[in-house]
């Protein structure tokens, strides 16, 4: 078993991400280096690694889990950005020769050391925070990060709160969340309910409808299950339970603890639960994006506004294609309304498929010249002219992403 000046840091990094990118997790120890390559391998070492921590470390300790499936620590939670930032808690004086070695496994990832407190984030820019979230998706996630940093260091002197109420509060902390910081840092026996936990009581139960539709009673099932000595790895492993058996497709019923208790086992049901409200197809929205280029060589560049979808987010500017409107037509027509400038409208980029929670968007791309009038922003907060070498300064969404990288290749190939 570790103890607690063994347990120095666990970072979590990231490759590109993506539903296919590969996730490393690094412990780090004084003497001793282990890296676990894939989910799959998670498994033993970080929940051996996890349980200790829960069960022995104090919520003021520099120990510090990062593990996919859920955040097991408040400086977890601001210590990093989900899978992008790495948190790197400060290390004792004795300490520091490990800092070389750690320096180059960050380099070698190719990972950023950044806000890696409370502070860090809450005095961070926008800005930065959303171009570190670049990719990941739920951009409005990164927006309560921020504003929640902000409102602990206003609010609590920079102490996380450890009141269920106060937790609340935070912007973008929903039920579960708070249940899953308060039952993990600070052994509090709140409840959780995300998807897996929906799932496993839904088939215990051999819920008769769909779990939207009874989300008091499982709420009060979840409750009614948890263990008040160690709520937080009872939490955790309700949500593993969900994540490696009782899944949704194809439970592994047959090495499951509540196989025997499970009534929709019991009735040979489980495949068939939960039940599931009617879908509808999502929306489809063709858009003209305009890469509008000066005579200097540089592309004109426009910041969403702050709230709504991809808040503060930069982009190509652009808009959808109305009925029986050509696609020039309709990148022209956008441009104007958006900038109040004329352009010329030139050949195709990319076209660009991208799914989002409940729409999806094809994005028609074309070369565009700027050919009168002063940019303004007229439809959103900002707008730059920069090149394309400048252009990782500026966070972007995922599906604008792929134009800076056709851009890119166009340039290569010249």
């Amino acid at each position: 078993m570790y103890n607690n000046e063994e347990i120095l840091v666990a970072i979590h990094l990231a490759s590109r991400p993506s539903a296919t990118s590969v996730r490393e997790v690094v412990f780090i120890f004084p003497q001793k280096w282990v890296s676990i390559y894939s989910y799959q391998k998670l498994d033993q070492r970080a929940r051996e690694i996890a349980a200790y921590i829960q069960l022995f470390c104090k919520p003021g300790d520099r120990a510090l889990l990062l593990y996919p499936s859920g955040l097991e620590f408040i400086e977890a939670f601001f210590g990093c950005l989900y899978a992008k930032v790495v948190a790197v808690p400060a290390y004792p004086p004795r300490q520091n020769q490990n800092m070389s070695r750690l320096q180059k496994i960050l380099k070698d990832a190719q990972a950023t050391v950044i806000l890696t407190t409370i502070e860090a984030l809450a005095t961070a820019d926008l800005q930065q925070v959303l171009l570190v979230w670049q990719g990941l998706g739920y951009y409005s996630r990164a927006r309560n990060l921020h504003k929640a940093a902000q409102q602990i260091i206003q609010d609590y002197g920079g102490i996380f709160p450890d009141q269920l109420s106060d937790v609340l509060a935070l912007p973008g902390i929903g039920r579960t969340t708070a249940g899953g910081i308060l039952s993990a840092a600070f052994n509090q026996p709140v409840p959780i309910l995300d998807g897996n936990v929906k799932r496993i009581l839904a088939r215990l139960v051999a819920l008769p409808v769909p779990p939207a539709k009874a989300t008091k009673q499982l709420w009060q099932l979840s409750e009614t299950l948890l263990d008040p000595e160690h709520p937080g790895t009872f939490n955790q492993a309700l949500m593993d339970l969900g994540a490696t058996i009782c899944t949704p497709k194809n439970p592994d019923c047959f090495h499951c603890p509540w196989q025997s208790h499970c009534q929709a086992y019991n009735l040979g049901i489980a495949s068939k639960l939960p039940m599931r409200e009617a879908s509808t197809p999502l929306p489809h929205k063709i858009i003209g994006v305009a890469v509008i280029w000066n005579n200097q060589g540089q592309i004109l560049i426009d910041r969403r506004p702050a709230q709504g979808l991809l808040g503060g987010l930069w982009e190509f500017p652009g808009g959808k294609i109305e009925p029986d409107e050509t696609v020039a037509d309709c990148i022209k027509r956008e441009i104007r309304e958006e900038l109040g400038i004329e352009i010329e409208v030139g050949d195709r980029v990319i076209t660009v498929d991208h799914a989002y929670s409940h729409f999806r968007v094809t994005l028609i791309v074309h070369h565009c010249r700027h050919l009168s009038g002063v940019p303004q922003a007229l439809e959103c907060d900002e707008i730059r002219w920069v090149t394309l070498e400048e252009i990782d300064q500026f966070p972007f969404p995922k599906a604008n992403t792929q134009i800076i990288g056709a851009l890119r290749q166009e340039t290569e190939r010249m």
